[in-house]
């Protein structure tokens, strides 16, 4: 295989892979379950560079917004 047909079908790979982990149904999507602290979800969180999605974050379980 070509070193530029080795690209191209790593870059669809990559573009797949980010769609099948999207999902494009983000909303839908349950949470994660975590064993220690918490996972608040950011919804349509904006971008210049993507379009608005949900990114969900991880807290530990002492995290507090009122102590920085």
């Amino acid at each position: 295989m070509s070193p530029s047909r080795f690209r191209d079908a790593l870059w669809q790979a990559l573009v797949a892979a980010v769609v099948a982990t999207t999902g494009g149904g983000a909303a839908a999507q349950a949470l994660p379950q975590v064993s220690v602290g918490r996972i608040e979800r950011l919804a349509d969180f904006p971008s210049r560079h993507v379009d608005a999605r949900h990114v969900d974050v991880w807290l530990p379980a002492d995290y507090s917004p009122a102590r920085r």
